[in-house]
């Protein structure tokens, strides 16, 4: 986890807050840059995660809030799975955020660059999205 910022850039920052290897409820702080949207300005989103479901090699699926500078995420779901390919490992995402900011302007919370990656699900409204992400693929447990 400690690498990360140095093979996705738009992660400035990751800290550990317990020790010992990354299983469920393992939490974690990072930060990621947010650009400006019609709604908000360009502010550092400061994300304090909680994972929820781990398989090595697998998946792992993590949540929690984001706050920045005139913007707050309530709650933000990742979901992230690992195929291995020639080379290295794919890592596809799967991305959803709650909160009053977003639901009040859905369209600019699911623009690609307001994200911090890329993800797999386009064109779903952010509120079934967040139902969708129920499960990493072969990850038991519930969503939340």
């Amino acid at each position: 986890m400690e690498a990360w910022p140095s093979w996705q850039e738009t992660v400035t920052s990751v800290k550990r807050l317990d020790r010992g290897p990354l299983r469920k409820d393992s939490r974690f702080r990072w930060t990621t840059p947010a650009p400006a949207t019609p709604t908000t300005t360009a502010t550092t989103l400061v994300i304090t995660s909680t994972v929820k479901d781990v398989q090595q090699g697998k998946c792992i699926r993590w949540s929690g809030p984001a706050i920045g500078e005139g913007l707050r995420i309530d709650e933000g779901v990742h979901v992230w799975n690992f195929i291995k390919v020639k080379g290295g490992v794919l890592v596809r995402t799967e991305e959803s955020w709650t909160g009053d900011q977003i639901e009040a302007d859905p369209e600019t919370g699911s623009q690609p660059d307001a994200i911090t990656v890329v993800t797999e699900i386009a064109g779903i409204d952010q509120r079934r999205m967040c139902r969708t992400v129920a499960r990493c693929r072969g990850c038991p447990g519930p969503a939340r």
